[in-house]
Order: structure tokens, then sequence, then C-alpha cells
């Protein structure tokens, strides 16, 4: 057994301590050193996530799609009063209590400025639009709201009054909502100042009820002894609630036409659409005064209808296909045309350039000038175009370079026209010849009996020998003829216009004249005008043709 011995007071013990080594202690301050590096480093992450999820475009849209999201999309997008009543409206017939979301607006977001959709159980009712505000730290910025607006096409359109007509004993609810006494307008109602177009149902009373200041299309349904029934509608806000059977009536018809359902004129207000037609040519499409057709909707009728239409007292041909009436516009009061211009001339349609798919023919021989090839160096060539079904009256211009031609002939054969262009000459024409023929022609034409062959060959130095107006004047000797003889020519206005050059051998031009004749107590009064080719010859410049215009 070890024997222990007390301490003896007053004598100091020494204890022994071991000492810590190098490498141990050089650990100890790195893991220090690294503990507050690791320390700071999560701190700036903490600090950077902070400022990250302070600059998300979502931070600044989240509380409008909360449950507080109502209020605050009204509030900031309620507008003037009556957008606020509006929106009122709105909120309670299509957002309140439906489930709000968001995303970018397509077309219109980009990272600099970003644009979104709130949704209302997924139709997008409110556009939102925001801007950078303040740092965030991290050169990062957070995202403010710059503008909330309500989608015009959801809400801001025109307010409409309900309108239902339901017999006796039917149960009408509007949006759920019972109709009732406070409702009806007029409980005694005959079917016959419904729809003016029916006159079968005389002895049918209804019960008509009104319902105002609706912005949206009601959903309207009645029941009547258990059995639900189908309803007429006129333009979404007008219901009709009949046993009887009743059905709808579409009339597509020519915007300027007159159109009447069992004798009575259909008025503007029952128009449901309107459009072009669809074999515009494209030359004349954008033209502003270009027809179009429309199309008429007539509700509530029993017995089927008699569908007439006419434009300025033109019968329109009918077409029905099951309940459509088509009335078809004339062609008739179509356009078509035939053009000759010079080769290589433009032509313009309603100052519209006319493209070369409607070219018939090109370098013609112009038709005008049969048998005078041997007056001509260079034979006028001409470019033919031919268009037709044209809805508006043409109106052609012809351009070469900055040079615009001029309609040298146009033959009008009611809504098919035959027009020639050509330049009009610089140079200097001696009338003095055509002036003594036109004056011939007159007395050759005005003066009868033994007269009229004398006044014939004296047109003849002035006309080339079997040309075509040589033949016109020859054929129409035995046909002049006046039973009393004249007594005075007197002109009021005679003249040449409208030169034309072809080459140096042949021109064209009009000539006209306004002239009073009179015999005895009877005077007769002409204007008129003339197309004239002339060719020069040994015997000077002689009359070729002669065409009436």
């Amino acid at each position: 057994m070890n024997e222990v011995r007390p301490t003896v007071r007053g004598k100091k013990t020494k204890i022994k301590s071991r000492k810590i080594s190098g490498f141990l202690r050089g650990l100890l301050i790195y893991a220090g050193i690294l503990t507050v590096l690791l320390s700071l480093v999560l701190v700036l992450l903490w600090c950077f996530m902070a400022s990250y999820e302070r600059s998300l475009q979502e931070r600044a849209i989240e509380p409008y799609v909360s449950e507080s999201g109502y209020t605050l999309l009204y509030e900031a997008s309620k507008g003037n009063e009556t957008n606020e009543g509006k929106l009122s409206h709105l909120f309670s017939a299509k957002i309140e209590g439906k489930e709000l979301s968001y995303n970018k607006k397509v077309g219109e977001y980009s990272a600099a400025a970003p644009v979104y959709s709130i949704y209302a159980d997924g139709i997008p009712y409110f556009t939102l639009a925001l801007e950078e505000g303040d740092s965030v730290g991290f050169g990062m910025k957070s995202w403010r709201v710059k503008s909330i607006t309500a989608d015009e096409s959801y809400y801001y359109t025109e307010v409409h009054t309900l309108t239902v007509l339901a017999e006796t004993g039917v149960t009408v609810t509007v949006n759920g909502r019972i109709l009732g006494e406070k409702d009806i307008e007029d409980s005694n109602v005959k079917y016959s100042s419904l729809n003016p177009y029916e006159t079968g149902l005389d002895s049918v009373e209804l019960i008509r009820y009104k319902v105002a200041d609706l912005y949206t299309i009601p959903q309207v349904a009645a029941v009547k002894d258990g059995d639900s029934l189908s309803a007429v509608t006129k333009k979404d806000f007008y219901y009709v609630f009949m046993n009887a059977s009743l059905s709808s009536y579409t009339v597509m018809a020519p915007g300027n036409a007159s159109v009447a359902v069992n004798g009575y004129l259909l008025t503007k207000d029952m128009i449901i659409s309107s459009s072009k037609y669809s074999d515009i040519l494209a030359i004349e499409l954008e033209h502003p005064n270009i027809p179009y057709s429309v199309t008429y909707r007539i509700d509530g009728m029993v017995t089927e209808p008699n569908v007439v239409g006419d434009i300025d007292g033109l019968s329109l041909e009918s077409k029905r296909e099951g309940d459509i009436f088509m009335l078809q516009y004339p062609d008739v009061l179509r356009f078509s045309s035939k053009i000759s211009v010079p080769t290589g001339v433009s032509l313009y349609l309603h100052d519209k350039l006319v493209d070369r798919s409607y070219l018939v023919s090109e370098n013609e021989k112009n038709p005008r000038f049969d048998g005078l090839e041997k007056y001509f160096d260079t034979f006028p060539m001409c470019d033919v175009y031919e268009i037709s079904g044209l809805y508006v009256s043409p109106e052609y211009t012809a351009k070469q370079g900055d040079t615009v031609l001029e309609i040298i002939e146009r033959k009008d054969n009611g809504k098919d026209d035959e027009i020639y262009f050509g330049e009009l000459s610089n140079k200097e024409h001696d009338s003095n010849v055509l002036l003594d023929f036109l004056k011939l022609y007159v007395k050759y034409t005005a003066y009868g009996s033994e007269s009229t062959t004398a006044n014939y060959r004296a047109l003849l130095p002035y006309v080339v020998s079997g040309s075509p107006v040589a033949k016109m004047l020859s054929s129409s000797v035995e046909s002049i003829k006046w039973n009393s003889p004249l007594k005075t020519i007197k002109y009021n206005d005679i003249g040449v216009r409208s030169f034309v050059d072809y080459g140096d051998n042949c021109f064209t031009c009009e000539i006209y004249c306004d002239v009073m004749l009179s015999r005895w107590d009877n005077q007769r009064h002409y204007v008129s005008s003339w197309d004239v080719t002339c060719v020069k010859t040994s015997s000077g410049w002689l009359i070729w043709e002669m065409t009436t215009k």
C-alpha cells in the first residue's frame, strides 16, 4: 500500500505543462481565418440572393394576383367615372371569384420594357407594364408597376338593354336570376309588333321584359312546364321564347340594293355584317366607291319569307341555300373595256398601273389604219388590253415616260368601251380643207331633192377614192332626202381639234359643228362630231375615214 504524503504548508510544488507544437498552432490559425472568410462569403451570398429576389419582376406583379389583387386591379385601372362604371360591372360579372394569373404579353414584352397580361380564369383582362425602380445592390434594380389598363376588347363596349319576349307561363332567367314583375315593360305584346315581316301570328300575346345596363352578352334561359325552350335571338340582346316553331333567315345582297321581305323594306339596323365581293380585281380593290355585299338577319319567322331586291329599278336575281337568300349583283352593272395604247406605253386604271396580265395582244397593227400601209414608213403598232368585270366606272390614263397621252377615240357600247390612246400633235395643221369638207357635208345631208347628187359630187375631191369614207358617202346618196327645200344653214360653232400625227403622211383629228337648219317655219338644231383619218397623197391631204363619235 502506497503512502500518501500530505502537502507541506509553505512549500511550492512544481507542475509540469505540455508545449503545443508549431504545426498545430498554424492549423488552428488557418482554420480561424477560413471560418471568417466562409462567414463573409455566406453573408455576401445571402445579401446577393436578397438583392436578386428584390430584382425579380414577379415580386412587383404577385400582389396583383393575390387575394387582394381584385382591389388593387380595380383601383389601378378604373380611370374616369364612365370607365369606372363599366369596370365595376366587369368585376361583378367576369372577374371576382376567378383565379388570377399572369404571363408575358405576346408581341409587347421585352427585357427592357416588360409587359404582362393578367388573366381571370385564363382570359386576359388587364395589361400590366413595369419600369425599373431603385437600386437593390450588386448592380441590380427593383421593378415597379408603371401602369395597369383593362383591355378594351373585353369591356369597353356600348351599354346594352336586354329585351326578352316570352309567352305567359314561361320562367325566364338572366345570368341565373329569375325575371319578375319589376322587369316587365309590357305584359300584353302582340307578336306582329315584334316582327313586321311576319303576319301569321297576330293572335299570340307575349310578355316583354327589359334588363338594362348590360356590357356583356348575358346567359338567358327559359322553361315552361318543366321543358327548356329554345330562343330566337336578335343581335345578342333580343330573345324570343315561344312554343311556335320559329326560324331565322339571312339575306345577302348588294349594299346599294333595296331589299324587301314580304313587301316590307329591310332597314340598315338589320345588317349584321358586310364584306367586299370576292371577285373584285386587284386593280380596283382599293377604290373608295367599290360596292360591297351586306348580310341581313330576320328572326322569329313562322312562314317562309318572300325576298326580292332591286338596284335603281333593276330586279336582282335571287338564289336560296337553306335559310340563306342570296341576291346577285347584276352583271349588266359591271364594266368591261378594250384599250389600245401605242406599243410600250403604260396603262393606268384609277391611277394604278395595269399589269401586263391583262394584255391580250402586243405589237398589233392598229385596225383603223388597215389599207394605209403604203402611207407609212413605220406602221403604227399598239398593245391591246382587255379588262372585264369592273364594279366601278373605269377611268383610264396612259403615259409614255412623263408624257400623258390622250383618248383619241372612244366607242361607248354601254358598259363595254373600246378606247384608243395617242399623243396629241404639236405641229401646225391646216384646218381649212377639213372645214370646207365639213360645210359641204352638212349641206349634203341637209339639202334634198335634185340637189343631193350635186352636193355628193362636191365632196368627192376631198376623199380618197375607194376609201371607207368614199363608200359611206356613196351608199347614202339615195337615203338623204328632204321633202321641202332648205332655206338657211346657220353655224353656231364649227372647228377641228385633237390632231394626232402618225408619221409624216397620216394624222387623225376630230371635226365638230353646232348648226341650226331651217326650212319655212321648221327649225332643227344639230350638234355633231366625227373622228377623221387623213393621208397625204399626190393630190394633197385627203380624208380616208370618217366615223361619228
